[in-house]
């Protein structure tokens, strides 16, 4: 309906798209991480690694300008185009193989700390998105020598940042002490999650490997909580399946493909943007992975 967005002075008399923003409305977040590992034996059996988690991102959100005037940088809340940020963080881990046919391993993150992005700094609570911290454990098992059977837990530390963590409502209740882009501004109020996951890889040749996979976690919104309105932009399905193969072309270089299916599934709650409503979401995502390797 013309006229409808939140922010004429931006959008002029232009229809609100469903955050009452003008025009198209969504994000785009691509996130690169470099790990040079280093590692050592500790005896026949086990070792430890630790890499550095040189990390850059590359962001763009566009039809937020209803959120302009509740930030405390107003020109730097929405459409500003790709802005690039990088920030560093470590990684340690440990695996040990204490039978031919049992393997165990663990790894630890720490929270990766981002810079601003400069164009965007007046949306994201402290102004950038840090990469929360994060732990594995897992363990693989091998019944016959061509089948591998694995299972593994992760638990990530999603309250811990603020852009995060922080409550959907902070800014929206009180847009004077609680501006977005300041450390209590508004974020996707996601709590601490862990994702279970199992998978099985079968060698049907010594050139072709099979995969399956199967992974389930709780989503970290809290959707009690006014965290559905904000989370249209970032939907969690519950329930991920994924298959897979790696072909050894040659010894030195094999192709790797993965398919990924998360299975769509509704979450609803009271709505952030207009009292008394509810909103529901039924996000569908597909994912596809192709790398090729080389051995040196």
């Amino acid at each position: 309906m013309s006229g409808s967005n939140g922010n004429p002075a931006a959008c002029s008399n232009a229809p609100g798209n469903f955050l009452l923003g003008c025009g198209k409305l969504g994000f785009d977040l691509t996130q690169l991480v470099v790990a040079p590992t280093l590692s050592w034996c500790i005896g026949q059996r086990q070792g430890i690694g630790i890499a550095p988690l040189i990390t850059a991102q590359r962001f763009k959100a566009y039809g937020l300008q209803a959120f302009a005037p509740l930030s405390q940088h107003p020109n730097r809340v929405t459409n500003g185009g790709y802005d690039l940020a990088f920030g560093l963080g470590v990684r340690i881990g440990w695996y040990a193989q204490p039978a031919p046919w049992l393997s165990l391993g663990a790894a630890y993150a720490t929270r990766t700390y981002m810079r601003e992005f400069d164009k965007y700094k007046g949306l994201f609570a402290e102004g950038s998105f840090d990469v929360p911290e994060n732990f594995s454990l897992g363990l693989a098992v091998r019944p016959a020598p061509s089948v591998l059977w694995s299972l593994d837990l992760q638990r990530i530390n999603f309250a811990g940042v603020n852009a995060l963590g922080n409550g959907v409502l902070n800014t929206l209740t009180d847009p004077t002490g609680n501006p977005l882009g300041s450390s209590n501004g508004s974020g996707f109020n996601w709590r601490d999650s862990t994702t279970y996951r199992t998978a099985l890889a079968y060698t049907w040749s010594p050139r072709l490997t099979l995969r399956a996979g199967f992974a389930y976690g709780k989503r970290p919104n809290d959707d009690d909580r006014n965290s559905v309105s904000l989370n249209m932009l970032a939907p969690n399905p519950l329930r991920q399946a994924s298959v897979g193969f790696t072909w050894r072309v040659s010894d030195r270089h094999a192709l790797h493909g993965a398919l990924g299916h998360f299975f769509a599934s509704t979450y609803r709650g009271p709505s952030a943007a207009i009292p008394g409503a509810s909103e529901k979401i039924r996000p569908h995502v597909e994912t596809l992975m192709l790398v090729w390797s080389r051995q040196f």
